[in-house]
Formats: C-alpha cells, structure tokens, sequence
C-alpha cells in the first residue's frame, strides 16, 4: 500500500476536486480520500499527496490565488465528479 498525506481538508469533493486539478497539472498525484463515515453524507474529504511531493504540493497552493469565493463558485458550477472517492 502506498504511503500518502494530507495537504488539504476540505468540507465538501467539490471543493477538493476544484483545488485537486490545481495539483494535477504540475503532475503531482493527488487522489482525494473520503473517510467511510463521510461516503454517505458527501461530508469531510482530504486532498493526499506522496510524501516526497508533500512540500511542493503545498507551496502550490500557497502560491495559488483562488479565493474563497472563487473556490466556493468553481465547486458549485458542477456536479461532485464519479471518482473522488478513497483511494489508497
């Protein structure tokens, strides 16, 4: 089993599918784990990275310039994609 950890929690796979995309086009891997007890509820998820891309994956977002309410609107715009689901 591959090793991962966390970089970003979120309340919501739209929000995390939104900034998830802002990692993949550095081609840093980031699959968003949903715990089981939120799977129903489409509750708490959290944004994974390999441990070595942990550091970049981080000034990534801190460099990104997405605004709550920019976040808020780009989740919103669509419907939770099929995959977000655990992955591990």
């Amino acid at each position: 089993m591959k090793s991962w950890v966390t970089v970003k929690a979120f309340t919501d796979v739209a929000s995390a599918q939104v900034v998830s995309d802002l990692l993949t086009g550095p081609g840093i891997p980031n699959p968003i784990h949903r715990p089981p007890a939120s799977q129903c509820c489409g509750g708490e998820c959290y944004l994974w990275v390999p441990p070595e891309r942990a550091a970049e994956a981080r000034t990534a977002l801190e460099g990104s310039l997405i605004s709550v309410d920019e976040l808020t609107r780009l989740a919103l715009a669509s419907s939770p994609p099929d995959h977000a689901q655990e992955k591990t």
